[in-house]
């Protein structure tokens, strides 16, 4: 797990040492398309469809949950995401950009989500995270999710 930890925290820290020396000046600004993308994004999550969720991440795409174990692949995240919609009936996610790096085929958003959730018990209850995320475009010049990486701030945030 440690390991796990290690990997996630090098990543972190090579991708804003990246892109911190990035100009944004010359490109066009991605943060309308990207939004479109997490409202896309989350109705596939509100509908608690893992197969459509996964679809917006690279073939190749790491997701890294907090505490748990990391999921390489997209075969991986599809399956990440079936097990967490299999403890759920129902789901309303949201997403804010909060600040993007980026340039022509490379973006890396600061972000915060919310999931409203009701379990397959029927209670309630809210997941806040704040995120970082990797987007580059594909063969096909579409965004896709490369690297993902949130965690939950803490209770008084």
């Amino acid at each position: 797990m440690k390991r796990k930890k290690n990997v996630a925290g090098m990543w972190i820290l090579s991708v804003i040492l990246f892109f911190s020396c990035i100009t944004t000046e010359g490109y066009e600004n991605p943060e309308v398309e990207l939004q479109t993308l997490w409202n896309e994004f989350a109705a596939s999550w509100n509908a608690l469809d893992a197969q459509s969720c996964a679809l917006f991440y690279a073939e190749d795409a790491v997701n890294i949950p907090p505490e748990l174990p990391v999921n390489t692949g997209r075969e991986s995240i599809e399956q990440f995401y079936g097990w967490l919609f299999s403890m759920h009936q129902s789901a309303k996610y949201e997403h804010q950009i909060q600040t993007l790096s980026y340039s022509e085929n490379h973006v890396i958003e600061l972000g915060e989500f919310q999931v409203d959730w009701v379990t397959t018990d029927g209670s309630a209850w809210i997941y806040k995270a704040r995120s970082l995320t990797h987007w580059e475009k594909d063969e096909n010049k579409n965004w896709k999710i490369r690297t993902f990486v949130f965690n939950t701030p803490p209770a008084d945030y």
